[in-house]
């Protein structure tokens, strides 16, 4: 099949799918209208007929929603009309829980591997400094006190 999209969530992850034909009412399910954010970007979708992606919710709770525009090809006319250049969109509102949950181990990973990096350079940076300047210094110090003495 030729412009479908296809989707590598797993389907628990997909928390709506709603179909809206060129009128912003939703196909399939009595025609409700969509309302508040949701009605906005979709009215922008089907006038612009480019993609839109915004985020809802906060905390755990938080939602990525993508409407993407259902456009009225040659090959749907065999069935659609062909007087609009679009058919309506697609509205897929998914969990971000999972992304970010990886990005929160990601950001932990990152921290402790620069930690243990800095302490590494640390120890490498001392080690270095006693052989090649605190060493040679403690022998001319100690040399020196050697020849006083005498």
């Amino acid at each position: 099949m030729t412009g479908v999209q296809t989707c590598a969530l797993p389907i628990s992850e997909v928390a709506s799918v709603k179909i809206f034909g060129s009128d912003s009412s939703t196909a399939f399910d009595g025609g409700q209208r969509a309302s508040g954010k949701e009605a906005e970007e979709l009215t922008k979708v089907l006038q612009t007929g480019e993609k839109i992606s915004y985020f809802s919710g906060d905390g755990s709770g938080r939602m990525l929603t993508e409407i993407i525009p259902l456009t009225n090809k040659a090959s749907c006319q065999s069935c659609h009309d062909s007087g609009e250049a679009l058919r309506g969109a697609v509205l897929v509102t998914t969990s971000m829980e999972r992304a970010e949950s990886a990005m929160q181990a990601n950001r932990n990973r990152t921290i402790l591997s620069l930690l243990v990096t800095l302490i590494a350079i640390l120890i490498i940076l001392k080690l270095l400094l006693k052989i090649t300047i605190v060493r040679p210094l403690k022998e001319i110090v100690d040399a020196k006190i050697g020849r006083a003495h005498v």
